[in-house]
């Protein structure tokens, strides 16, 4: 399977860490006090990030509602799946020490500030655009279950290509590294950048590197080809989802991306069997 295509569940790991880089530019512009200049600093960093994961975002968009519904299908008929959650709260992770445990996946623990890095920038967006405060509660409670989400899975194929002997290149993310840093003016807007997110240095290259080891395992050259199996009546059916939701897949061909859809389908059916093998308990 190509390395190219990036499984959906990615796309909002990656953005966070690619925020860091847009945290780099409100800098700049919060130190000129120009809040035009600022507001078309975001948008531009918005723009390119869905020009680089438009098709990928759209896709994904779907597929997380259509793991939410057959997780929850799972789970009401007892198939076995081993995850647990705890009762529906609506806790704000925010409010939690970084520290604190939110989920824990095979005896590993999710810290709730993995998930703080990644909210604080919608925080701070429904600030700037003085959102009612209880839609606001209500937007940050959707991105807090969908983040989470995709942290557990990252975590559950993170273990698994431990599990498979696939290391990182180290070289590959030590690149990526450089590329984020560039970006900045300076070493010292680099670290404020980090610490605004709630990063370090290290934390930092720890997600580049585990994000590295889940692309390299979702090429899926470990599995047998016999293993997984989409018709082209499934493809077709993902092709139509995901036009009604981005124009850059509407304006193509099915012919055009059929393959990369594909990919992404047998890919998913491979997370979902990972995921419902895995112990999983949500404390949030």
């Amino acid at each position: 399977m190509k390395k190219t295509v990036r499984n959906g569940l990615l796309t909002l790991s990656l953005s966070t860490v690619m925020v860091v880089a847009a945290c780099g530019n409100n800098n700049e512009d919060n130190a000129t006090n120009d809040n035009e200049n600022t507001n078309t600093e975001e948008t531009n960093v918005e723009v390119n990030e869905d020009q680089e994961n438009n098709e990928e975002a759209a896709v994904n968009e779907n597929n997380a509602a259509d793991n939410t519904e057959e997780n929850d299908a799972d789970e009401e008929t007892n198939d076995g799946m081993n995850e647990t959650a705890a009762p529906e709260s609506g806790t704000s992770v925010m409010d939690q020490d970084p520290e604190e445990p939110i989920a824990i996946v095979n005896g590993e623990e999710i810290q709730s500030g993995e998930l703080q890095g990644q909210l604080a920038q919608f925080e701070a967006m429904f600030a700037q655009q003085d959102m009612d405060e209880e839609e606001g509660a209500m937007m940050m409670m959707q991105f807090q279950q969908q983040f989470l989400d995709q942290l557990i899975n990252q975590r559950v194929l993170a273990q698994e290509a431990e599990s498979e002997g696939i290391e990182a290149d180290e070289d590959e993310v030590e690149s990526q590294m450089e590329e984020i840093r560039s970006q900045f003016d300076s070493e010292d807007d680099f670290q404020e950048a980090l610490e605004m997110q709630g990063y370090t240095e290290e934390d930092l290259m720890q997600e580049i590197r585990e994000l590295t080891l889940v692309e390299e395992l979702l090429t899926m050259d470990h599995v047998d080809e016999d293993q997984y199996e989409v018709s082209e009546e499934e493809v077709r059916e993902y092709y139509e989802l995901a036009s009604t939701n981005d124009p850059e897949i509407a304006d193509q061909e099915f012919e055009d991306v059929q393959e990369d859809l594909e990919e992404q389908l047998l890919q998913n059916q491979y997370v979902e069997d990972l995921r419902e093998s895995a112990e999983i308990e949500i404390l949030l």
